[in-house]
């Protein structure tokens, strides 16, 4: 199992917009329903109308490989490019912790993940 925690923030006041795209192209669900995703669930902190917070989870490192050359994440990095200003992914697979973060939306649609 690999199980990772993303944090986006997003460009000041477009939460909103931002998940009103993931909803419009059906991200979450057709993420969802990848081979070998346990779980894809955002969720909203409170404290911070402008970061939206993903918990994931992966049967294996070689679905999280396969996920993140999908065409369900290429479709995202049109919204990330629009909405998002930063990325932190926290990834664990029980032996280690990978950490990266972006600070613009030119990484992260680089294909720098």
């Amino acid at each position: 199992m690999v199980v990772g925690h993303c944090t986006y923030k997003m460009k000041k006041g477009q939460r909103a917009a931002f998940l009103s795209g993931l909803a419009d192209i059906g991200y979450i669900a057709n993420v969802n329903k990848e081979e070998g995703v346990v779980y894809y669930t955002p969720y909203l902190p409170l404290d911070d109308e402008d970061v939206v917070f993903v918990a994931e989870c992966w049967e294996s490192g070689d679905c999280l490989v396969k996920h993140m050359s999908s065409s369900n994440l290429k479709d995202l990095d049109i919204l990330t490019e629009l909405y998002v200003e930063g990325l932190t992914l926290d990834f664990y697979d029980g032996d280690i912790t990978r950490t990266c973060e972006y600070k613009t939306a030119a990484e992260l649609t680089a294909g720098q993940r």
